[in-house]
């Protein structure tokens, strides 16, 4: 069963650009949740069939503030220390998890959706492209959420149509702005970029040989990457396995 832990977003002064106002007459569609995506018999519904997903849907309801069923409510309580679910989208996500339980494949589901979703075209520069990214102690840990993603894009036609180039062993890009990639936990790989997502693989099993924090660094330096794209949604979600005590999760 997931363990789930939330961080509510952070108000900003900074960042404040707002999506264009809808011309007279035109209709305003509002993109579906991910959950309805995940139901969706033409999206991920395939992927996520039975009552199995269902706990994993409840920590997902939790991380969009979304209206949550009272047995939902009572199961998001009991992963989470008793708290009360989020009644707002959290910008922030740290899910602990055992083994095989599923975690890569909701993380990439959740990168999927939020890489097609994206519909903000106007907070990046010309030129500049926006990234969801999978950082991982090393590329071969990293390419397994990838490689989930990839397959999302090579089998719904709907989101095949979006890929851009070929793909590759890092990554791909989309039509709409985004690149989606795999990189390791450097601090280095995540400056100078516009962070949509940033997904941290197996966080607690992170290591460095030139930092005895690398958990720590790598967030400080992802944070203004995600200010850029603050309006239109950016998070972290942090996914692992328990290994140790000292960590970042056990800090939130």
């Amino acid at each position: 069963m997931p363990r789930a832990a939330a961080t509510p977003r952070r108000p900003t002064a900074s960042r404040t650009a707002t999506a264009p106002a809808p011309r007279r007459g035109q209709r305003v569609i509002t993109p579906p949740s991910i959950i309805t995506a995940m139901n969706h018999p033409e999206l991920f519904g395939p992927s996520f069939q039975g009552p199995t997903w269902q706990p994993w849907k409840t920590v997902l309801k939790a991380g969009e503030g979304l209206p949550m069923t009272a047995a939902e409510t009572e199961f998001f309580k009991s992963i989470s220390g008793g708290r009360e679910p989020p009644t707002q989208r959290m910008r922030e996500q740290w899910w602990i998890a055992g083994r095989r339980g599923g975690k890569d494949s909701v993380a990439s589901v959740v990168a999927a959706f939020t890489a097609a979703s994206f519909d903000r075209p106007d907070l990046l520069r010309p030129g500049e492209r926006g990234s969801v990214l999978c950082l991982a102690c090393d590329r071969a840990q990293a390419k397994i959420v990838l490689g989930y993603i990839k397959s999302y894009f090579l089998d719904i036609p709907s989101l095949a149509n979006m890929v851009v180039g070929d793909m590759t062993a890092e990554g791909f890009s989309l039509n709409n702005g985004i690149d989606i990639a795999v990189g390791t936990n450097s601090f280095r790989s995540v400056r100078g970029r516009p962070l949509l997502l940033v997904i941290l693989d197996e966080c607690a099993f992170w290591r460095d040989e030139n930092s005895a924090r690398p958990d720590e660094e790598l967030y400080k330096a992802i944070e203004p990457g995600l200010g850029t794209l603050e309006s239109a949604g950016s998070r972290i979600i942090g996914i692992s396995s328990p290994y140790r005590k000292r960590d970042r999760k056990s800090a939130v």
